[in-house]
């Protein structure tokens, strides 16, 4: 699957299965005057889907860069395969061991840097919704859109694979936000949901986000943005207060 999203991103996503629905495994191209920049690569279980679409979308045009939000295999199973077919770019990532999944890192990204990729201005920062360290969040402040990867995902139906929040009526629901966020982070548990919610908070009063984009969800645009964040802080006291 592949659509533009917001200004000159294109989102390709591949589903799995996630109880009753599925749920995205998604990259973003930002497509820059023909030398593109990839947001993660996708699951190598998906990898001649995502790499045809990844090529499609550039036009067979060059990668400059490849940012991989971390080594986890939904998010960088695909470098080897992208460096075989388009080649040529640099790899930015955190991971401080991206050798344990064949990653080699050309560029670091630490939390609180900014780099200039292809011309572009890309803010790297510190995933306050992560499965593992080394995660970044990174804001491309050309289109104000934030790529979130394990952050802000949902599961959905089949008819609501290409749908973003636009096309949802009534955005993304809190039972969806509920139930995948505390399937995927175990660790909620044990977290003080103030000072989660005040964590994102800080992000989004420090970057003008007109577009979320996570890897495991529907992108979330405009308008829309206020009410998720709105139905998400309730559901991360509920989930929270549901181990009590």
């Amino acid at each position: 699957m592949r659509r533009t999203v917001h200004q000159d991103i294109e989102w390709i996503s591949e589903p799995y299965d996630f109880g009753d629905g599925l749920v995205h495994v998604s990259v973003f191209l930002l497509k820059n005057d023909g030398e593109s920049i990839l947001v993660d690569t996708g699951s190598h279980y998906h990898e001649e889907a995502i790499v045809e679409e990844i090529q499609n979308a550039s036009n067979n045009g060059s990668l400059e860069g490849v940012i991989v939000s971390h080594a986890d295999l939904p998010h960088a199973g695909n470098v080897g395969s992208l460096e075989d077919t388009l080649g040529g770019f640099d790899v930015i990532c955190a991971t401080a061991a991206p050798e344990l999944v064949g990653v080699s890192v050309d560029i670091g990204c630490n939390p609180g840097e900014r780099l200039t990729v292809a011309g572009r201005l890309i803010s790297f920062i510190d995933a306050p919704l992560a499965d593992i360290t080394d995660t970044v969040w990174a804001f491309d402040h050309d289109t104000g859109t934030l790529f979130t990867a394990d952050g802000f995902g949902n599961h959905h139906q089949d008819s609501e694979t290409e749908y973003t929040s636009e096309d949802l009526s009534g955005n993304v629901s809190s039972e969806r936000i509920y139930e995948y966020h505390r399937q995927m982070f175990r660790w909620l548990e044990f977290v003080d949901p103030e000072r989660l919610i005040d964590d994102v908070d800080e992000i989004f009063s420090t970057y003008d986000v007109d577009c979320i984009a996570p890897t495991h969800g529907t992108p979330i645009i405009g308008a829309d943005i206020e009410p998720y964040l709105e139905r998400f802080n309730t559901t991360v006291r509920e989930i929270i207060m549901s181990y009590e």
